[in-house]
Formats: structure tokens, sequence, C-alpha cells
């Protein structure tokens, strides 16, 4: 699954809105507000979503509707707490100065534990798909 996202990413990227040959002054004011950035984290997490969608479907009979948002919710804590403490906890562990990594990387799993348990407390979080048929089989 993780190749179908990273293949959609890498092919969705052509038609970002936001490179540099589109640049006008409207574009110049969202970029200083961040804009592009949320609107990139927002493309990357529904292309990625879209394109895990049909596996998930066929492997595990279920789909996420809100994937997209528990990701915008816990992808930030992911990136800027939860992976860089792992690394900064990796790289000192041979010297016995990991523990408070390790607490801080547990702060950021905390977070995405709480987000986990309010998107799937939604109503129609999970949606639930049949077997597919022999047919399909023969496809994937």
């Amino acid at each position: 699954m993780s190749f179908a996202a990273t293949l959609a990413l890498v092919a969705g990227y052509q038609f970002a809105l936001w490179r540099a040959d589109h640049e006008t002054p409207l574009m110049t004011r969202f970029a200083l507000w961040g804009g592009r950035e949320a609107v990139g984290l927002l493309l990357a997490s529904l292309v990625a979503g879209l394109a895990t969608t049909p596996y998930a479907a066929y492997h595990f009979h279920r789909i996420a509707p809100y994937g997209v948002l528990a990701n915008l919710l816990a992808m930030p804590v992911v990136s800027g707490l939860v992976m860089p403490m792992g690394i900064l906890g990796a790289l000192t562990m041979p010297f016995g100065f990991d523990a408070i990594f390790w607490q801080l990387m547990g702060i950021g799993i905390d977070w995405m534990i709480v987000v986990v348990l309010w998107v799937t407390s939604l109503p129609g979080s999970v949606g639930y798909m049949p077997a597919f048929s022999a047919p399909a089989h023969f496809c994937w």
C-alpha cells in the first residue's frame, strides 16, 4: 500500500498549482501565510488515501472515509515530534541518554491514539465492504 501511495504522490505532484511558474501576487500572500503547506498536506493526504483505498477495500474489506482527517491531525505531531525523538533516542541509546527522547516520543504517540479514538468515534467512520468476487481475485 505504501508503494501505491508513493506512486500517486509522485504522479500527482506534476499537477501542483503552487509551482513557481504559476506565481501571482495573491499566491505570494497565500504562501507567506503558510497556505501552500496547508494545501499541500491536505492534497498529499487525500491523494495517498485515494491511492490506498482500493487495496484496503480488497484485502481488509473496509474503507476509512475519515482517513484524511485523521492524517491531518496526526501527521504534524508524527513529523515534528515522534520521528525526531525516535531518531534522537536511537542515536543516544549507546550512551544511556535515550530515556527523555522515548518519553517525548510517547507523548506524540499518545496524541495519535487520542486522534484515532476520536476519529473512529465519529458516525460512519468505518465502511464495511463485502468480499470481492472470484474474478476480482485474478485481476489483483
